[in-house]
């Protein structure tokens, strides 16, 4: 678990399989204050709040990009939810993965811009759908299309689909359709993400 500044892991977690848990709790303490009015609102189910899907989202992403290393973090013991198992854009982990591998360059990190939106408390959560999307979506292949276009094509294409653990020993299908230039999603998303030249033009 992660409060504040603070994660405390049980013993059981030391095991390549922790590493994963460490990251996911790790991108809790540079969240720690997102505020939950900020959060996404379910503008599919108006009487249902979101609160703190994207919280656990982020940190799912960022252990699934972030832990693989030197097999400290086996694909065999744990995957990323797919389109059968998250059901809705609020509880789907796999869809800002997407959104990163379709969007990002040397000049935009949708990533980076989602976790700002998150934490400047800028805008409210019932402002997501018509205000927040239509921003980070800008600059991308996706500007001017409403986030429920956006996420039907993702609903709908193989990535939201492919299987992400190993099986019998086998390379994730995600690892292995998911290539650019010779390099697999986690290490092409670790390389271009947060590019300096992004930094530079903050």
């Amino acid at each position: 678990s992660a409060l504040r500044d603070t994660i405390v892991l049980n013993d059981k977690y030391c095991t390549p399989w922790g590493h994963k848990v460490f990251v996911h709790e790790l991108a809790h303490v540079i969240q720690h204050k997102w505020n939950p009015n900020t959060q996404v609102y379910d503008h599919w189910n108006k009487s249902r709040l979101e609160d703190d899907e994207f919280v656990e989202n982020f940190a799912e992403y960022c252990a699934y990009v972030y832990a693989y290393e030197n097999g400290k973090y086996h694909d065999i013991d744990v995957g990323i939810l797919n389109i059968y198992q998250e059901g809705t854009l609020e509880s789907s982990d796999r869809f800002l993965l997407w959104l990163d591998w379709e969007t990002t360059s040397s000049n935009k990190d949708i990533i980076r811009d989602f976790f700002e939106v998150c934490n400047d408390e800028k805008y409210s959560r019932d402002q997501w759908h018509d205000k927040v999307w239509p921003m980070l979506f800008k600059g991308t292949r996706f500007e001017g299309r409403s986030i429920d276009d956006v996420w039907k094509e993702y609903r709908n294409g193989d990535f939201s689909h492919y299987g992400s653990k190993s099986t019998n020993g086998y390379t994730p299908e995600m690892i292995r359709e998911c290539k650019r230039g010779g390099e697999d999603i986690r290490t092409y998303l670790k390389k271009h993400s947060f590019s300096q030249r992004y930094e530079e033009g903050l």
